[in-house]
């Protein structure tokens, strides 16, 4: 690894004293929640790795690397190895673990017949009932179609967009914003090589408007480009597209800087939900693949916690703390709902 990089991973968030339960009545935030779909961990934390594939040189986040590692907990490389937490290192029985906080195991092997819906509620829906949230407060807006299936037990519990459908206001659903109007018909015209599922430029861009408009408390926003480019063999494209999400965080972080207390009291997670084979089968995933297995993760706690954030420094890592972790930052109280443990430790509520 480089060592510019080593140096802000093992210098990242700043170590304070166990002082108060995140879950305080005063202390709730806002999250962000961004999956990356099939995004490998050595492009995220070493840049180019076939660079016979590319003209494309050095990292392939570069903004994340030189404007917002410093802020944040990153999991993931050589000295805080993250797994998967289910068996199968496919992308549904992935998001399913993350959502719930466990595998689902048996229930869930594939992407298709071979994953039951879910028996179990998810932290969305956690959120949005011990909240008391109105239904447009939690919100899901994903590319692939098949995300539905992993964030909700029961249907229609807060606004889910996925694949084409047309985006709407779901707070004035008879009366259509002209900028979504446009997007709904530009989406139309301009379908993905892998539809239905629906290409990433137009989930980023409705996810940046629901953002600003309706400001959340829990935003998840689902891309997938990269998981089509790779499995097609496309190195050059795949790698493009993480720059091209290395762009989309720093627009998420700059919206966050200007929508006020809303913008600091908000939290951007990021992680992918599975990793990809090495050398020859990087561009597959698959249970035969051991290096499915490993994927990264970051957060960004919100800018009103800076300095106040312990990191928990002490276990292994995985998909499976996730939920904790979102939980803690909107103050919902730990339930041990599965075998994750929050990545943070503690917030100090004596700092200024």
């Amino acid at each position: 690894m480089d060592g510019w990089i080593r140096s802000i991973l093992l210098g990242t968030v700043g170590i304070g004293l166990f002082s108060m339960n995140v879950a305080s009545a005063d202390d709730q935030w806002n999250v962000v929640f961004l999956t990356l779909d099939g995004v490998r961990a050595e492009e995220f934390f070493h840049g180019v790795r076939f660079p016979r594939r590319t003209k494309e040189t050095g990292h392939a986040f570069p903004l994340f690397w030189e404007r917002t590692a410093q802020h944040a907990m990153i999991f993931g490389d050589d000295d805080a190895r993250m797994r998967i937490s289910n068996p199968y290192s496919v992308s549904l029985p992935g998001y399913q673990s993350i959502f719930t906080g466990r595998s689902q195991g048996s229930k869930c092997r594939g992407n298709g017949d071979d994953c039951q819906p879910l028996s179990e509620s998810t932290f969305l829906e956690r959120a949005k009932n011990d909240l008391k949230l109105k239904s447009s407060e939690v919100a899901v807006i994903a590319s692939w179609t098949e995300y539905r299936r992993a964030v909700e037990k029961n249907a229609n519990s807060f606004y889910v967009n996925v694949g084409q459908e047309p985006m709407i206001d779901p707070e004035n659903p008879k009366e259509l914003p002209e900028s979504l109007g446009q997007l709904n018909q530009e989406q139309k015209k301009n379908l993905a090589p892998w539809a239905p599922t629906r290409s990433d430029r137009f989930t980023f861009d409705y996810a940046l408007w629901y953002l600003k408009e309706k400001q959340p408390r829990m935003l998840v926003i689902g891309l997938n480009d990269a998981d089509e480019l790779a499995h097609h063999g496309r190195y050059d494209s795949y790698f493009k597209t993480l720059r091209k999400y290395d762009e989309w965080i720093e627009r998420l972080r700059e919206t966050l800087g200007q929508l006020g207390e809303y913008g600091r009291k908000t939290a951007l997670i990021v992680t992918t939900d599975h990793g990809r084979g090495k050398g020859v089968f990087w561009s597959q995933h698959a249970r035969v693949l051991a290096a499915s297995a490993w994927v990264w993760a970051f957060v960004v706690p919100p800018e009103e916690l800076t300095d106040r954030v312990t990191r928990r420094n002490t276990g292994t890592y995985a998909h499976a703390d996730i939920r904790p972790t979102v939980e803690k930052l909107l103050g919902l109280e730990t339930k041990k709902a599965g075998p994750g443990q929050s990545w943070i430790e503690s917030v100090d509520s004596t700092a200024d």
